[in-house]
């Protein structure tokens, strides 16, 4: 039995390594500093619709994307 999504190769791949990218930027987010910045560039570069997700992600979190 798979340890982790990654080990299926399926659909929950690509879902399980978005949703850990996104968790690592919020981690960075929270932290501020050149972290925060790093984090920012990244979430800068994401498509016009993957962005406006992470920033509905964000609120609901309650971390204000400046």
């Amino acid at each position: 039995m798979p340890a982790s999504a990654y080990e299926t190769g399926g659909a929950g791949d690509a879902a399980a390594k978005k949703w850990d990218r996104q968790r690592k930027w919020m981690d960075q987010l929270k932290s501020g500093g050149s972290q925060r910045d790093q984090a920012m560039r990244e979430i800068n570069a994401l498509t016009p619709k993957d962005r406006a997700d992470f920033v509905r992600i964000c609120k609901a979190y309650g971390i204000e994307l400046k």
